[in-house]
């Protein structure tokens, strides 16, 4: 008998953790309202595909979590990492108000009584080589709305009593360049994207950037760059980034900082948990057109949200990772307008009041990030 290839009962115990977390997963996609047959096969597939290769890797890994957390002592940054091979989401944010302008009229006051919303995204590396990174990423998104008591019976745009469903597709190239500047490491980025509606592919659009580390030792990175825009519907053409990552002397606090994105205080919990406080900053985006409402042609729906509260994570496995997270929900751009064109050029926006929301997501932590 070939031992190395005998399972321990530790390992046939985690092996049931991961099949009964996928099947959740799968319990999940299934019961997301309003979804055709067709997409509900489509996401199944996305999801079939990466637990493929979650569990290719898996069998021929022997340390467990817990031996790499013994024997390797892992921090934050190895326990949570932030790249994803799969990663399921889905939430919903609570009742509010809500008034709605179209070419700068007063068209509409009501209530959204609820927002579901269901996302799925797959990454796959294409290229590594010792200084380039290219990998490819599908994501989906789905969003319901319930309206109610909206004092206008004839709705120009897209709200009506009722439910209103939205759905939005991209697939997207992104790739990583390792150099030098100063002596210190520079990262050059770019994303390509193509997104699309339930109706038609839409827009190609990028994004460029470069990131330059500043500092960087077992408790601290810092580092600094900028970020821009290939795209005429974005708001702003550029942006400067800053990233800040330290870890306290408790080795249990941390503060991670990622500008424009994210503002957070965590805190591990026992050796697989953590728990944060913070700002998350949550862009959507989707289309609109003659065929899912009442206008002509067809509009793109930038909406900014920014999420304050509490995220909890857990490290399920050394392949899994769970979290779960609420607070207030603050929208504070929501804008439409022609496709391809600046969203300052909006011909319809909505003020909507914040509310409380809640999310859970389901990821698949990559092989490369073992």
């Amino acid at each position: 008998m070939d031992i190395s290839r005998t399972k321990t009962a530790s390992q046939i115990k985690t092996d049931t953790k991961h099949k009964n977390a996928i099947a959740q997963i799968f319990a999940a996609i299934l019961a997301v309202p309003n979804l055709s047959k067709n997409l509900r096969q489509k996401l199944a597939w996305m999801l079939l595909v990466s637990c493929m290769l979650h569990f290719s890797v898996l069998g021929q890994t022997k340390s467990t979590l817990d031996t790499l957390i013994k024997t390797q002592g892992l921090q934050p940054p190895e326990l949570f990492p932030r790249a994803r091979l799969a990663e399921f989401r889905y939430g919903t944010s609570l009742s509010r108000q809500f008034s709605s302008e179209l070419f700068k009229e007063d068209i509409s006051e009501g209530t959204i009584a609820s927002q579901h919303y269901f996302s799925a995204s797959v990454t796959l590396p294409l290229l590594q080589t010792g200084v380039l990174q290219v990998r490819g990423t599908m994501n989906y998104d789905f969003n319901r709305f319930e309206f109610e008591n909206i004092d206008n019976d004839a709705p120009l745009v897209f709200e009506r009593n009722g439910s209103v469903n939205y759905q939005y597709f991209s697939a997207s190239i992104n790739t990583l360049y390792f150099s030098k500047l100063f002596k210190r490491q520079m990262v050059y980025i770019s994303t390509i994207i193509l997104d699309a509606d339930e109706n038609a592919i839409q827009r190609l659009r990028g994004i460029f950037g470069f990131s330059l580390n500043i500092k960087k030792n077992d408790r601290t990175q810092i580092s600094a760059g900028a970020i821009v825009f290939v795209d005429p519907a974005s708001p702003i053409p550029a942006l400067p980034s800053f990233n800040l990552e330290h870890l306290f002397q408790d080795n249990k606090s941390s503060v991670d900082i990622v500008f424009p994105r994210q503002v957070l205080i965590r805190r591990l919990i026992g050796k697989r948990s953590r728990i944060s406080l913070g700002t998350v900053f949550n862009p959507s985006i989707f289309y609109v057109g003659d065929y899912n409402s009442n206008l002509s042609g067809t509009f793109e729906f930038n909406q900014l949200e920014l999420k304050s509260g509490l995220i909890y994570q857990h490290r399920l496995s050394k392949l899994v990772l769970i979290s779960a997270s609420g607070g207030l929900s603050n929208i504070i751009n929501s804008r439409l307008a022609e496709k391809g064109e600046p969203n300052s050029e909006f011909i319809y926006k909505t003020e909507q009041n914040a509310t409380g929301y809640f999310q859970i997501t389901v990821s698949l932590i990559p092989f490369w990030a073992n």
